[in-house]
């Protein structure tokens, strides 16, 4: 059975040239495919998604991966994970670190880590 779903009256940003963009428009998926793109589709068998309101970009997968980091993308592009996550997510409680005699720190800084600035 083929598995179908519609995106209904969405503002279609497409990348190709022979389908342009839809100001408002519909996009039909079959099997994880997108099978039509069209101002209207004529499609009752299908799960119907109201994107009225709504940007639609079709092919572009995974968009929270590719948008919510771009304002930081500059800052941490070669900072240690471990600073990364302490200054996005800032003191959440302790850190968490294997059991040694030694505490475990949170090397935060405002410069990029270095092994020198680790002492």
């Amino acid at each position: 059975m083929t598995r179908r779903t519609v995106i209904r009256q969405g503002w279609i940003v497409s990348v190709d040239p022979r389908v342009g963009d839809l100001r408002q428009g519909d996009l039909l998926i079959e099997d994880g495919r997108i099978a039509a793109i069209a101002p209207q589709l004529a499609v009752e068998d299908a799960e119907h998604i109201d994107a009225r309101g709504m940007i639609v970009l079709p092919g572009f997968i995974d968009t929270h991966r590719h948008t919510w980091q771009t304002c930081v993308r500059h800052r941490y592009a070669d900072i240690d994970p471990q600073i990364y996550f302490a200054e996005m997510l800032g003191a959440k409680g302790r850190p968490s670190a294997p059991r040694t005699s030694t505490p475990a720190r949170c090397w935060a800084r405002s410069r990029p880590w270095t092994a020198a600035s680790r002492r």
